[in-house]
This record gives structure tokens, sequence and C-alpha cells, in this order.
């Protein structure tokens, strides 16, 4: 009875009067995704399918054998029937798994293996970058043309073209649209930028006194950073110094004046390499002891040569009336004063 039945199925799925034929087309994947490899085959009446099984091929003597040398990994699933449909599935396909496979069966009578092989081949992905102005970011499979992302950084990229700005840089990859865990080696994009955001700072930033040290630094914002040979310090039009960093000892009135620096990396902007600072106004104040106070001693309130202009005589008539307060000769006071600053 139970081979009546059977014997009425195979009927009924219309493999009576068939013959020996496995029928596949070889298969291009992607490392790490998941196929399915469509196969059909047959088979004469009245024979019935035992066994079924995929195995690795080998061509030998302008034929191809099965390799029993080897077998067919753990994550090839076998997902067809008894019935005409040999099917394969391959879990996260591997770059090992290349190569060639014969599907295989027995009967209750024979025995039959596909005479081409299935060629299965597998790819990666390649991601490329075109850095410049525009940015334009292509990714490309072996296995067909499927849609695709990109991602910065692990977030998705808007637009595979854009024009390159300082936040565009970082790693780049892109993966197939619906099988985003399936992705392309990263690319790192290197936005280059001129110097910005450059400024002039000064340490002690207040009460710069005549006698006293000051430091005068230089920084930006650029891509690649700016070399300490890439700054300069400049007083007007006067070059002071190259590097970061200035320090003034033994500060002068002359030492006043606006200072500003320049900073460049190579990278020109509209032509110029050079980017300025705002100006800095360094201002050398003159300090006496007490009771008297500190009054500005620029350059233009001093003659050259060091003569005394009006802060010097208004600092010798406040030192007279002290020491006239104090009840001392006033004449040697004025003596001395003059003899000194002479």
């Amino acid at each position: 009875i139970f081979f009546l039945i059977f014997f009425i199925t195979r009927l009924l799925t219309g493999v009576l009067g068939g013959d020996w034929g496995v029928t596949f087309k070889d298969q291009c994947a992607l490392e790490g995704t998941t196929v399915v490899v469509s196969c059909q085959y047959d088979y004469p009446f009245p024979h019935f399918v035992t066994s079924v099984r995929w195995v690795p091929g080998q061509w030998q003597f302008g034929r191809w054998v099965w390799d029993i040398s080897t077998s067919v990994p753990p994550h090839f699933e076998y997902v067809g029937n008894y019935r005409g449909d040999c099917s394969l599935k391959i879990n996260n396909i591997k770059h090992t798994d290349e190569g060639h496979y014969l599907f295989r069966f027995v009967t209750s009578l024979s025995r039959w293996m596909s005479k081409n092989a299935l060629h299965l081949s597998v790819k990666g992905i390649d991601a490329s970058l075109t850095e410049g102005q525009s940015v334009s970011l292509t990714c490309r499979s072996e296995c067909g043309t499927p849609k695709h992302v990109w991602y910065r950084d692990g977030n998705v990229v808007p637009q595979p073209v854009f024009q390159a700005s300082r936040k565009d840089s970082g790693k780049y990859y892109c993966a197939v649209a619906g099988q985003e865990k399936i992705k392309s080696a990263s690319v790192a994009l290197n936005v280059q930028y001129a110097p910005s955001n450059v400024v002039l700072s000064m340490t002690p930033p207040a009460d710069i006194i005549n006698g006293s040290s000051v430091t005068l630094s230089c920084r930006g914002d650029a891509n690649p950073p700016v070399p300490p040979s890439g700054f300069s310090l400049y007083q007007g039009k006067q070059l002071i110094s190259s590097g970061p960093s200035h320090t003034i000892s033994l500060l002068q009135p002359s030492h006043s004046g606006l200072y500003h620096c320049q900073a460049s990396n190579n990278v020109s902007v509209r032509g110029i390499t050079f980017v300025k600072s705002t100006e800095l106004n360094l201002d050398v104040q003159c300090m006496y002891p007490q009771p008297f106070m500190s009054f500005k001693c620029s350059e233009h309130r001093w003659g050259r040569g060091g003569a005394v202009r009006s802060e010097l005589y208004s600092f010798m008539l406040l030192f007279f009336i002290h020491r006239l307060k104090m009840g001392q000769n006033a004449d040697s006071v004025i003596y001395s004063t003059v003899a000194n600053s002479s």
C-alpha cells in the first residue's frame, strides 16, 4: 500500500516519464551574505529518491568528478526535497567557499551526479573616494549592481556626491541595502583646509609693566596642523619672529604697539596661503614706587634717545611736593632728580 501511494504521488508531481538531469546556474555572492542557489533535478520512472547531497567538484580527465578529499562546509544547508528540488542555501558566505560543487542523488534503482559543476564565486565590495572640492562616493560590487548605502563613522551619508568641508572628514564604508551588516573595508577621507580662527594671545593679559616680560602666542584651526615654521609674528609691518610663541623680556616703551600673527599650512584659500589674526595692542606701563601711580609710556610719549617728556616732569612735580610735605630741602631734591634724569 505504501509503495502504491508513493507511486501515485510521483505521478502527480509530473516526474513520470522524466530523464536524468540537474539544472542550476552559476552563483555570484557577496562575502558575508546568505544566498539560495536555485536547482532542479529529474529522473525516470520507476525510480524514487532515497538520498541527496551537494559535494565539492573537481575537474579531472575532461570531466567533473566528486572530490572525495573534501566536503561542503557546515553552513551549506540543503533546502530542497526528494521530488525534484535540489536548492542549496549558503549562510554567511566566506571567501573560502568559492569553488565548484556537484549535486548527487541516489534512487531506489541507481544513482546520479550532475554533469556540470555549480561555480560559486565570492566577492567583496570596494569603496573608492575621490578627494577634492567635489567628493563622489562610489561603491562597486562584482556581483551585479545592488543598491548601496554609504556610512561615515557609522552614520548614514544622505548623498554620495557633495562639496567637501572639514566636517566631512572621517572613515567611510558602503554596504548593500537591506544587508547593512555586510560592509566594505573603510576608507579615510581627509579634508584639508587652510587655517581659520587664527588668534594672537598675550600672557599675562594685563598689567604689562616696563622691565617685565610678556609672551605672545599664535594659534589656529587647520588641517594639516600649522607647523611651527608656519607661524609669523609682526609688530605693524615688521617681522618680529617665526614660531607659535615669542617672549619679550625686559619690556621697554618701544615694545608698545599693535601686533598680529600669520599662519600657513600650505593650503591656500582663493590663492592666499597666509591667514592673518586680528591685531592685539601691547601697551607697556611705567611703574614707579608709591605713592605715585603707573602711567602709559608709549613710544609716542617718549622722544628718541630717552628724552624726557611731560610725564616725567609731572612725576618730578609730584615727587617734589611729596618730599616737601615731608619737610626736606626742595632744592637738593630738584638737583638730585634733574641730575639722575640727565
